[in-house]
């Protein structure tokens, strides 16, 4: 009777313990979010929306709620189109609708009636200003990475494209090694490193990890303040790296 009271006392601590670590969540997405109504303004409750990557395939559907408003979220960074559509109303799609990574993106429709047959196809233009969320920073693409011409190709130099972002002051711990950055002032053991949204920090001195090639990053963002509760544990900036998947199409890379 003593041991299995022992043994259940170790499993518990245990539990306690595993508890008490902290978790990451998967913040290398981005979602869609957006209102249907009619050309008359009268939101429109219960229409089918359809997200779909046609580089891969990729496809999400939604029903709109009944204040006509929809929310698509877990999609990797990538361009979609975004389809709406309910009987009585003329379907719309819109194409070129650009997802970064960690990014809420608006996509609203205003339905026109006419037979769901009847299709309008619409180019979307990229938003200005990023409306749905208060966080302060930016995304650097693949294609910036290499454009722009890079020391021994580390993706790390182009952190300081970034307003407020610095690099490490000579004679630092992490100097000369382009592992980590100052943000807004902010000390380099405070920032936060995340690859494809997994805890990507060296424990050891809080530098950035697992330093992917530039040819495997899709894009990646560094987040300087107001960033969400989710991308968690930092004090200063944090680098958000989402590396490339797989799609229909061929390629090759030389360098």
């Amino acid at each position: 009777m003593t041991g299995f009271l022992s043994g259940r006392v170790i499993s518990l601590c245990v539990l306690v313990v595993l508890g008490a670590l902290p978790s990451f969540s998967q913040t290398n997405t981005g979602r869609i979010v957006g209102t249907i109504n009619d050309v008359s303004g009268a939101v429109i409750p219960g229409a089918d929306v359809v997200v779909r990557n046609p580089t891969t395939g990729l496809t999400r559907s939604v029903i709109t709620n009944e204040s006509g408003t929809y929310q698509v979220p877990l999609l990797p960074p990538a361009v979609y189109e975004v389809e709406a559509s309910l009987a009585g109303f003329r379907k719309e799609v819109r194409s070129g609708v650009t997802v970064q990574v960690d990014a809420v993106v608006r996509v609203d429709f205003a339905l026109r009636v006419g037979e769901i047959s009847d299709k309008i196809e619409v180019v979307a233009d990229a938003p200005l200003v990023q409306s749905e969320t208060a966080t302060l920073g930016q995304v650097i693409d693949s294609r910036q990475m290499t454009d722009i011409p890079l020391n021994k190709r580390h993706f790390m130099q182009l952190t300081v494209l970034t307003t407020g972002v610095q690099p490490v002051v000579q004679g630092s711990n992490l100097s000369g090694q382009n592992l980590s950055f100052h943000a807004n002032g902010g000390r380099e053991r405070d920032n936060n490193f995340l690859l494809d949204g997994v805890d990507n920090n060296d424990t050891g001195n809080s530098q950035l990890n697992i330093v992917p090639s530039v040819d495997a990053i899709q894009e990646f963002k560094i987040s300087t303040s107001a960033y969400g509760a989710e991308l968690g544990r930092a004090g200063g900036g944090v680098l958000n790296v989402q590396t490339k998947s797989g799609n229909n199409l061929f390629h090759v890379v030389l360098f």
